[in-house]
């Protein structure tokens, strides 16, 4: 697993622009429940107490001619 303990490069590393996009056009969340949860994790980066962690699977192979 992978931690990361800045607000700013977790949003980076995970895309997250994107992923909340998805879940707002899905119907996962709704704008006023995205804006609370940035508001907390931003409260959170603040006084640094934000913290994410996430698995990384890396595949790797050669191609044979």
């Amino acid at each position: 697993p992978y931690s990361i303990t800045s607000y700013g490069l977790c949003r980076d590393v995970l895309v997250m622009d994107r992923r909340e996009g998805e879940a707002l056009t899905a119907g996962a969340i709704r704008q006023d429940e995205l804006d609370r949860w940035h508001q907390d994790l931003e409260k959170l980066d603040g006084t640094g107490g934000f913290f994410a962690t996430f698995n990384l699977v890396l595949v790797a192979g050669n191609v044979r001619f």
